[in-house]
Protein backbone atom coordinates (compact mmCIF):
# COMPACT_ATOMS: atom_id res chain seq x y z
CA UNK A 1 0.00 0.00 0.00
CA UNK A 2 2.77 2.29 0.65
CA UNK A 3 4.23 1.70 -2.59
CA UNK A 4 0.82 2.77 -4.03
CA UNK A 5 0.70 6.10 -2.79
CA UNK A 6 4.23 6.63 -2.83
CA UNK A 7 4.15 6.52 -6.73
CA UNK A 8 1.65 9.17 -7.42
CA UNK A 9 3.29 11.68 -4.71
CA UNK A 10 6.75 11.61 -5.95
CA UNK A 11 5.88 11.57 -9.65
CA UNK A 12 3.71 15.09 -9.39
CA UNK A 13 6.63 16.30 -6.70
CA UNK A 14 9.13 15.39 -9.98
CA UNK A 15 7.09 16.66 -12.39
CA UNK A 16 6.72 20.21 -10.24
CA UNK A 17 10.62 20.31 -9.95
CA UNK A 18 12.05 18.64 -13.11
CA UNK A 19 8.54 19.05 -15.69
CA UNK A 20 8.57 16.17 -18.41
CA UNK A 21 11.06 13.71 -18.30
CA UNK A 22 12.52 14.05 -22.02
CA UNK A 23 15.70 13.77 -21.52
CA UNK A 24 18.05 11.49 -20.04
CA UNK A 25 19.10 14.33 -17.13
CA UNK A 26 15.63 15.24 -16.34
CA UNK A 27 15.17 11.00 -15.98
CA UNK A 28 17.84 10.95 -13.69
CA UNK A 29 16.81 13.85 -11.56
CA UNK A 30 13.28 12.80 -11.58
CA UNK A 31 13.84 9.31 -11.04
CA UNK A 32 16.02 10.36 -7.93
CA UNK A 33 13.27 12.25 -6.62
CA UNK A 34 10.74 9.66 -7.63
CA UNK A 35 12.62 7.14 -5.52
CA UNK A 36 13.36 9.12 -2.84
CA UNK A 37 9.70 9.59 -1.77
CA UNK A 38 8.90 5.58 -3.01
CA UNK A 39 11.48 4.40 -0.55
CA UNK A 40 10.46 6.79 2.37
CA UNK A 41 6.96 5.70 1.76
CA UNK A 42 8.48 2.09 1.77
CA UNK A 43 10.31 2.27 4.80
CA UNK A 44 7.40 3.99 6.95
CA UNK A 45 5.12 0.94 5.63
CA UNK A 46 7.50 -1.65 7.05
CA UNK A 47 9.99 -0.24 10.28
CA UNK A 48 12.12 -3.04 9.72
CA UNK A 49 13.81 -1.88 6.79
CA UNK A 50 17.18 0.63 7.52
CA UNK A 51 15.24 3.84 6.47
CA UNK A 52 18.11 6.09 5.01
CA UNK A 53 19.89 3.23 3.08
CA UNK A 54 16.36 2.08 1.78
CA UNK A 55 15.79 5.49 0.52
CA UNK A 56 19.35 6.12 -1.10
CA UNK A 57 19.30 2.39 -2.50
CA UNK A 58 15.39 3.50 -3.55
CA UNK A 59 16.34 6.84 -5.51
CA UNK A 60 19.56 5.16 -6.63
CA UNK A 61 17.87 2.50 -8.69
CA UNK A 62 14.61 5.04 -10.03
CA UNK A 63 17.04 7.21 -11.35
CA UNK A 64 19.13 4.63 -12.99
CA UNK A 65 16.35 2.50 -13.99
CA UNK A 66 14.20 5.73 -15.44
CA UNK A 67 17.54 7.05 -17.29
CA UNK A 68 18.53 3.68 -19.32
CA UNK A 69 14.48 3.26 -19.51
CA UNK A 70 13.26 6.43 -20.65
CA UNK A 71 16.57 6.34 -23.45
CA UNK A 72 16.11 2.76 -24.66
CA UNK A 73 12.78 3.50 -25.57
CA UNK A 74 13.62 7.36 -27.05
CA UNK A 75 11.20 9.10 -24.67
CA UNK A 76 8.02 7.73 -26.17
CA UNK A 77 5.11 7.09 -23.82
CA UNK A 78 3.01 4.63 -25.75
CA UNK A 79 1.86 1.41 -23.12
CA UNK A 80 4.62 -0.81 -24.81
CA UNK A 81 7.05 2.03 -24.14
CA UNK A 82 5.96 2.38 -20.27
CA UNK A 83 5.86 -1.04 -19.97
CA UNK A 84 9.12 -1.64 -20.83
CA UNK A 85 10.35 1.44 -18.56
CA UNK A 86 8.73 -0.19 -16.07
CA UNK A 87 10.69 -3.51 -16.16
CA UNK A 88 14.01 -1.83 -16.80
CA UNK A 89 13.39 0.45 -13.35
CA UNK A 90 11.81 -2.47 -11.16
CA UNK A 91 14.95 -4.43 -12.37
CA UNK A 92 17.34 -1.68 -11.24
CA UNK A 93 15.81 -0.83 -8.26
CA UNK A 94 15.51 -5.17 -7.40
CA UNK A 95 19.04 -4.92 -7.63
CA UNK A 96 19.71 -2.27 -5.59
CA UNK A 97 17.56 -3.19 -2.55
CA UNK A 98 18.80 -6.55 -2.43
CA UNK A 99 22.12 -5.26 -1.72
CA UNK A 100 20.73 -3.31 1.16
CA UNK A 101 18.69 -6.28 2.03
CA UNK A 102 21.75 -8.22 1.81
Amino acid sequence: MASFLGFPVGGLLALSIVGAIDTTAAALVGGALTGAVLGAAQSLGSPALPRRRWIAATAAGLSIGLAIGSTVVGFDTSLGALAAQGAICGAVIGVVQAFVLA
